[in-house]
């Protein structure tokens, strides 16, 4: 988005992917085959309650915060990615996996909504730039080491929490546009979907 264009999109919500493969669990694609890039049991647990946490079949969310999303966004799996580092410092090896467009696959069903796919890990940017000229609230599943630098891009400064936690999967940053300044506000809302969820948010 260029200097003097405002952003139109009245809420953009981010998550990060679902769990991950760690030293007890691995990952499994929903066939249950094993897979090192897929998210573990726990991982598809939180994508189908995400679905409902969107799109409750009441049409009530459980949040006033949060809206159903029109517009679904998620890292496509990187092939040439080269290990960069992130900005916690470990490699982002995250950006080969299929975990961010298997956490919203269940909602994109769900809403019969596709999910755009057209954006690596890396080019965060440009997909903060198509998301924020559109007219409906958006939604995005990243990798958490990227998380803040959407924020800073976002919000247009840096005060976000510039570190995800590598054991948070149970947040939602939620941000909304005040149209007389043409600048986002962002709230952290809980997920509270799984047992372990957390009611705090990133400090």
């Amino acid at each position: 988005m260029s200097n003097n264009t405002l952003p139109t999109t009245p809420k953009i919500m981010v998550i990060r992917h679902a769990e991950k493969p760690n030293d007890d669990y691995q990952g499994v694609t929903p066939k249950g085959n094993d897979n090192k890039d897929a998210l573990i049991v726990k991982g598809w647990q939180r994508a189908g309650a995400l679905a409902v946490l969107f799109s409750p079949f009441n049409k009530v969310l459980q949040n006033k915060q949060l809206a159903i999303p029109q517009l679904l966004y998620a890292a496509k799996p990187d092939d040439t990615s080269n290990g960069s580092s992130n900005n916690d410092g470990n490699s982002d090896k995250d950006s080969k996996s299929k975990r961010p467009v298997e956490t919203i696959t269940p909602l994109s069903q769900l809403l019969q909504l596709a999910i755009n796919e057209n954006y690596g890990s890396e080019e965060y940017a440009g997909m903060i730039a198509e998301a924020q000229q559109q007219q409906v609230p958006v939604l995005i599943a990243w990798q958490h080491g990227k998380i803040p630098s959407i924020a800073n891009i976002i919000l247009g400064n840096k005060l976000a929490p510039q570190t995800w936690p590598n054991g948070r999967f149970d947040l939602v940053w939620v941000f909304d546009l005040d149209t007389t300044t043409g600048t986002y506000s962002l709230t952290q809302v809980p997920q509270n979907l799984l047992a372990g969820d957390l009611n705090t948010p990133i400090t």
